[in-house]
């Protein structure tokens, strides 16, 4: 079967994109389009399709070998959000649009405020039969993808996955660098999402920068902490694609992702590697001045830098569970922003 696939592949191919109305009623090539999902991945269901290609969004690149469909991408347009009243709510967690993963990571995650006015093209699924792999023709796809994306005025191009050192060296080849890491592992593919981007615009090469100095900025805390058990390789080729000019001083944005921390909106992980530069710049100025109790002091120090357990602190602090003591160590942080934003005016 395999050397049948090959002889079909030596036959020039051909790329077309699919009108999506029309693919609906196209028995035949949905059969096909669902045959290389399936093979793709084990879990992949009848409703699964349905759904992907349900979004208004969504666009179907097909690659052809005597009229057989041997490799496909499904693409996503995301992003243009002009409005600062939705954008700012998309940072704050308090609204998800639907179809807009890759601008609602890079801000709600990575605290990149101003990311869902960009456009995106986010790769939704890319995939080629397993007989015909490492023979190009995912790359062809992603060349005839930014063709279309740079007539488009696409910003940025991108892609979220569960992370694997094999995956992220493909997207490395292809011309994606790391932008965003989470810290919890996803229930289905049990690996850390990562989003990797390719910029298309001067826009989007510098939100990317921005990304990647946020994601070098927090690098160390993480994997000292929530992603200390991550495969040490893929750590590696994170830090590897780090720009080497990266700062690693606090944000010169930091107060909003500071504030939305503070006022409940963003998690303890996503904000441990800011909260942690602003404990370490601030809280020996604020114990010497008497501005915080040794107690509160030595709380943010458990939680920050050493990352215990909040389970396994609260009855030490006296705290009803998790959550009770989460709350004061964001009020907490909220007097320590306090003495930052005095120290930083001369008062």
């Amino acid at each position: 079967m395999r050397q049948c696939w090959l002889a079909v592949a030596e036959i020039a191919p051909e790329l077309a994109w699919l009108d999506r109305d029309a693919l609906l009623a196209d028995e035949a090539t949905l059969r096909e389009l669902f045959g290389l999902l399936v093979l793709a991945h084990y879990q992949t269901r009848p409703l699964d399709l349905r759904m992907l290609l349900d979004g208004p969004e969504v666009r179907v690149l097909v690659m052809r070998c005597a009229g057989r469909v041997v490799a496909t991408l499904l693409v996503a347009t995301e992003g243009d959000m002009h409005d600062p009243a939705l954008r700012a709510a998309i940072f704050r967690g308090e609204r998800r649009p639907r179809g807009h993963l890759l601008p609602q990571t890079l801000s709600a995650h990575a605290g990149l405020r101003d990311a869902p006015s960009l456009r995106y093209a986010r790769v939704v699924r890319l995939v080629v039969h397993p007989a015909l792999t490492r023979r190009g023709l995912a790359r062809r796809l992603l060349v005839e993808l930014e063709r279309t994306a740079r007539a488009d005025g696409i910003d940025l191009l991108g892609a979220s996955f569960g992370a694997t050192v094999e995956l992220l060296q493909i997207w490395q080849a292809c011309g994606f660098a790391p932008a965003q890491m989470g810290t919890r592992r996803n229930a289905a593919s049990g690996e850390q999402a990562v989003v990797v981007l390719r910029a298309l615009s001067d826009a989007g090469a510098q939100l990317l920068r921005h990304a990647q100095q946020r994601l070098a900025f927090a690098l160390p805390v993480w994997l000292a902490g929530p992603l200390r058990t991550l495969d040490p390789q893929l750590a590696a080729l994170l830090i590897a694609a780090v720009p080497p000019d990266a700062p690693v001083d606090l944000p010169h944005d930091w107060r909003d992702e500071f504030a939305a921390f503070v006022a409940g909106y963003r998690t303890l992980a996503a904000s441990l590697p800011l909260l942690a530069a602003v404990t370490r710049q601030q809280l020996g100025a604020a114990w010497r001045a008497g501005r915080i109790e040794l107690d509160a002091a030595a709380l943010l120090v458990a939680v920050i830098v050493q990352q215990q357990p909040l389970t396994d602190l609260a009855p030490r602090y006296g705290a009803a569970g998790r959550e009770a003591l989460l709350a004061r160590v964001r009020s907490l942080c909220g007097e320590l922003g306090a003495v930052s934003r005095v120290s930083s005016t001369g008062a």
